[in-house]
């Protein structure tokens, strides 16, 4: 097991002491690590969702020393702690270049074209552009899928409205 000089790292949990140690070059060999090749250390792969699962981790463990330290050091209070991310932002208000929205338009093109469900995951797969830039594009171009919480109270609606009755399985 991992220790440090650190008692606030040390109060992490050892996949965030592991992650905050080698991105930051506190481990012994004292060099900062990729995040990519920290996520094939703890992963066994190098993926996307591995980065990402690493990228979570990261933001919990930083949000935990935080909150650890806030008492040692007051000046930095509460705006010391990360933002979490949030899965349904409004990014109805972001501006998009030419430059993607034609890479945009034609990825959405391609996808119609083919039969495929036009999602934010896909758009950024095909043109390699990053989440909030398309999920803006997808709402700007009134494509954007609801959330959870919308198709459910749309699924009770038309259950209720039908005179059927509301139960999981209808839900689903």
């Amino acid at each position: 097991m991992l220790t440090t000089s650190w008692p606030a790292i040390d109060a992490l949990s050892p996949i965030q002491r592991t992650l905050i140690t080698r991105l930051f070059g506190l481990h012994e060999a004292g060099t900062a690590q990729d995040i990519r090749e920290i996520s094939q250390q703890l992963y066994g792969e190098s993926s996307s969702q591995a980065i990402s699962r690493a990228f979570v981790v990261k933001t919990k463990a930083l949000n935990r020393l935080y909150s650890l330290l806030a008492s040692q050091y007051p000046h930095a209070g509460d705006s010391a702690t990360l933002p979490q991310r949030r899965p349904h932002q409004n990014y109805a208000q972001l501006l998009i270049s030419p430059v993607h929205q034609q890479r945009l338009a034609q990825a959405v093109a391609d996808l119609q074209s083919s039969g495929q469900k036009i999602t934010q995951n896909a758009l950024e797969k095909a043109t390699h552009i990053r989440g909030p830039i398309v999920g803006a594009y997808l709402q700007q171009q009134g494509l954007a899928q609801p959330d959870r919480q919308q198709r459910l109270e749309q699924a009770l609606a038309e259950l209720q409205g039908s005179g059927q009755h509301v139960t999981l399985g209808a839900l689903k």
